[in-house]
């Protein structure tokens, strides 16, 4: 069985966070129509951080600067008709603006208030990263 590291960030910018909808026309996908935050696997020679920050900037095209780690995921999907082991590793990130350009495994974008995301349906682990974060901002007052 293949194991994949994945690094995942909240991105943050005006009180917002970016969410991502799957592209049913992404080749390697596993979660076409759902929302998610961006990010993806990390190379065996590179760091979890700079991972983080080329595949935020790869799949939004902003740049980010990762902060405190909000949670750790893992799952067995089937990738390629193969099951795999999935460790997700999730950050908040501050982002350098809110102009998103899209890669093509994503076909919309959408800036929501990170306690109201109106009916979007979520990948796995993204409502309980948003209330662990939702949750900090509380008891930072």
């Amino acid at each position: 069985m293949k194991l994949f590291v994945g690094a995942k960030g909240l991105v943050v910018y005006d009180g917002k966070v970016l969410l991502l909808r799957e592209s049913a026309d992404y080749v390697d996908g596993t979660k076409a129509g759902k929302w998610d935050v961006p990010g993806g696997r990390i190379g065996s020679e590179e760091e979890v951080r700079d991972g983080l920050t080329r595949e935020v900037e790869e799949e939004s095209g902003l740049r980010v600067i990762p902060g405190e780690i909000l949670g750790i995921f893992d799952g067995f999907p089937e990738i390629g008709g193969e099951k795999c082991h999935v460790v997700r590793v999730y950050f908040v990130c501050e982002a350098d603006g809110s102009n998103v350009i899209l890669s093509q495994d994503h076909d919309t974008y959408d800036w929501v208030s990170p306690e109201n995301i109106d009916d979007k349906v979520l990948v796995d682990d993204i409502q309980e990263i948003l209330d662990v974060y939702n949750d900090r901002k509380l008891k930072q007052g």
